[in-house]
């Protein structure tokens, strides 16, 4: 293990120890609470994201031919390359507002994961009737006869997405004095950690388009099969580690009901990061092609189409990644009971290597559902 996944490990025991030392600090100081409003609220939520910026898919010229050949009718090797669309996890969050405070200070976790797997096996027999030269030797033999050939596709793809995200801050709520005392306005200034992983393995081939063609010997004229044969195997895996500043606005408007008999509420949120970091791909692919010579001799009929490519990077950078990231929601409480969903997005711009044979800066991106249930304590 390097120095700098030591480091992040390290750092991410730490923070994780934190949170559970904050956790029990709060829940203990709870019973001495003597505020109208609750002394800690920890909250548990769940989320479903459209995800988008995990990487390039290997894309050697047979993955894409444009004559759509039988064997890719239904999904062609880049079709199933394409990356999963959706990632699952959960999150929790932890805030502690001291009694006659307005200061409130907080540590949250989101985590989330997607898996993806596809193998598709597409065989197409192809066949050309013609003349059976024997018929002429033999008169009892059939006039015509058929030749068969087979266009095949066989792909394996393997992907993976996991993210981890952190947060530490401290705020204040300043209220929101123009929709009633009950509003707030939570601005907070803190620490964001983040990691993010993904990983694609592909191998691959084919056969996508054979065809006949005719020989003539002595006047008499045979039909042959020619035809190209492809191979790939390719894996990419690829990292961002990192940390930095900062802000965030949360706020939340009621309107209807209150909150002793049941209050719905609209909640928005703003958010916005530097996080300074490790960038890490590793990538490999390795292609063959071969064609196959209708009038080649019977020893080299089987000739490259081009010479085999063997690739293979390891790209490492320190980099700088912007984030940022909203929500807009509705929430409904009673007492010191809620119950929260909405939609969120949050954008790492550049947070990846997403290239193939070259660096290629990707931003990742989550946008999607989120659904919480949150309770106070020792009020």
């Amino acid at each position: 293990m390097s120095n700098t996944n030591k480091n992040m490990s390290n750092n991410r025991h730490a923070l994780l120890a934190t949170v559970s030392v904050l956790a029990l600090i709060v829940s203990s100081s709870a019973a001495i609470a003597g505020d109208d409003h609750p002394l800690v609220w920890i909250e548990l939520g769940a989320t479903a994201d459209n995800l988008s910026g995990t990487g390039d898919r290997f894309l050697p010229g047979f993955t894409t031919l444009s004559s759509a050949p039988g064997p890719y009718s239904d999904a062609s090797p880049a079709e199933l390359q394409n990356p999963n669309k959706y990632t699952f996890g959960g999150e929790g969050h932890v805030g502690f507002q001291p009694e006659n405070s307005d200061w409130v200070f907080s540590a949250g976790v989101k985590y989330g994961r997607s898996n993806n797997k596809r193998d598709r096996h597409h065989q197409t027999g192809l066949r050309t009737t013609f003349y059976n030269p024997y018929h002429y030797f033999y008169p009892n033999a059939p006039l015509y006869a058929t030749k068969y050939t087979e266009a095949y596709s066989d792909v394996r793809v393997r992907q993976s997405e996991r993210h981890l995200i952190l947060d530490f801050q401290a705020g204040k709520d300043f209220g929101l004095g123009m929709f009633g005392h009950s509003g707030s306005s939570l601005l907070s200034a803190g620490v964001r950690v983040a990691r993010f992983d993904s990983r694609a393995d592909v191998k691959a081939r084919a056969r996508p388009e054979p065809g006949f063609y005719t020989v003539s010997y002595y006047g008499l004229t045979f039909p042959v099969t020619g035809f190209n044969n492809y191979y790939m195997t390719a894996s990419a895996k690829r990292s961002f580690n990192g940390l930095g500043p900062e802000i965030s606005w949360n706020a939340s408007v009621p309107v209807a009901g209150n909150q002793q008999d049941g209050q719905l509420a609209i909640d928005w949120s703003l958010n916005g990061a530097a996080l300074f970091g490790h960038q890490n791909a590793k990538v490999h692919h390795h292609t063959t092609a071969q064609k196959l010579d209708p009038f080649g001799s019977y020893l080299s009929r089987y000739t490259p189409l081009y010479p085999p490519r063997n690739v293979n990077q390891d790209r490492s950078r320190n980099v700088t990644v912007p984030n940022l990231g909203g929500s807009i929601g509705i929430s409904y409480r009673m007492e010191n009971f809620k119950m929260s969903l909405g939609y969120r997005a949050d954008y790492f711009f550049n947070a990846m290597d997403g290239g193939i044979d070259a660096a290629k800066k990707t931003t990742l991106g989550f946008n999607g559902l989120y659904a919480s249930v949150s309770v106070g304590l020792g009020n």
